[in-house]
């Protein structure tokens, strides 16, 4: 297949343009599982990436993309990974309704859709993940778990509704750090230590005060949440304190 049709495709896909998209399949015989050769993306990753839901139900179900398995890039992300990263909920449903089996895959790093899903804030998401019996704990190749992803980019309502579902704060990477020592900022670690003082004692605190900015004085905060902080190692996914 010619390189100039398959970058014509892909700005099709980017465009919205179903149209186009039928013609280079039907006329051109544009093979839309090729990828590309700087990242490894198909015509669904692209599909996924631009929002482009009726192109993505198009290759899924007439064009029949993913008939000789499910895609990967060159990274090892499949389409339950690159919908998380792009923060796309429809195509995410369809297609792991459609794979139940690659939600418990990863990626060369071991990252899986439920690390991206928690990092990016998407928690309808993680909910069907946690449903589907993803394990919360699940650890990349740093040893970094789920609530890792969420406290290291801010993301309070995943870390709570982590937290809510029994997911360990207390998991240290290979680096020894916590979730805690992840925290995107002061500001938030000590929300989440007041979070978990809180169920300790029976109480809940509402979502919105693991958001960043809260008034870390308007906390009474206890002490049966020990938070250690390791010297910083350069293998952690992000450095704060």
């Amino acid at each position: 297949m010619s390189e100039e049709y398959a970058h014509i495709l892909r700005n099709a896909i980017a465009e919205h343009n179903l149209i186009t998209v039928k013609k280079l399949i039907s006329e051109k015989k544009v093979t839309i599982q090729s990828p590309n050769p700087k990242n490894g993306w198909n015509s669904l990753f692209y599909a996924i990436r631009y929002n482009a839901q009726e192109i993505f139900n198009y290759l899924i179900f007439d064009a029949k993309h993913e008939i000789n398995g499910c895609s990967k890039d060159f990274e090892g992300n499949n389409a339950a990974i690159i919908a998380a990263k792009y923060k796309n909920l429809d195509a995410f449903n369809v297609y792991i309704e459609l794979f139940p089996e690659i939600i418990h895959e990863v990626n060369q790093d071991g990252c899986s859709p439920l690390h991206i899903a928690a990092q990016n804030g998407m928690r309808e998401m993680v909910i069907k993940l946690l449903d589907m019996n993803v394990p919360g704990s699940i650890t990349d190749n740093e040893g970094n778990t789920p609530l890792h992803y969420a406290s290291a980019w801010n993301q309070g309502d995943i870390i709570s509704l982590l937290i809510d579902r029994n997911c360990s704060l207390e998991i240290k990477n290979k680096a020894g750090w916590t979730p805690f020592d992840f925290a995107y900022s002061l500001d938030l670690k000590q929300s989440m230590k007041a979070y978990v003082n809180e169920i300790c004692e029976g109480q809940r605190t509402n979502i919105e005060n693991l958001k960043v900015g809260m008034s870390i004085q308007s906390i009474n905060f206890g002490s049966s949440v020990k938070i250690d902080t390791p010297t910083p190692s350069s293998g952690s996914i992000r450095h704060y304190y």
